[in-house]
């Protein structure tokens, strides 16, 4: 029984990071677009109280891409 709860921890743990995953994603490429046909950052203050920060970098970015969870090291 401990097994199969662990197996199923595991399981839920992955599906749902991979959906805030694909979300990031998702929510990184509305931006992008945005910035890229009108020079403006979309407002998303109203969606949940979300915080985005927008750093603009003075060297060409690199095509990895790598999601942190800044709330739960793990």
């Amino acid at each position: 029984m401990i097994a199969g709860g662990v197996f199923l921890y595991l399981t839920i743990r992955k599906v749902v990071y991979k959906q805030i995953d694909n979300s990031l994603i998702t929510e990184k490429t509305i931006i992008q677009d945005q910035i890229e046909q009108s020079d403006t950052i979309p407002d998303f203050s109203a969606s949940f109280g979300r915080e985005i920060e927008v750093k603009i970098l003075n060297t060409p970015a690199h095509k990895v891409q790598i999601i942190r969870d800044t709330l739960i090291q793990g």
